[in-house]
């Protein structure tokens, strides 16, 4: 099961999904929005895009 909460699911996904943990990883945006708790959400993370 994946844990969504997380964002380690995306380095080994698909090209889009590699390329959007590099994007957030980079720019630490889940580390700017640790206080509410993000989830990323879409069709990137489920690969429907």
């Amino acid at each position: 099961m994946i844990d969504f909460t997380k964002l380690d699911y995306l380095k080994i996904g698909n090209k889009k999904q590699k390329r959007a943990y590099e994007v957030l990883t980079k720019y630490k945006i889940f580390e700017v929005l640790e206080y509410y708790s993000p989830i990323l959400a879409g069709t990137i993370p489920i690969e429907i895009d």
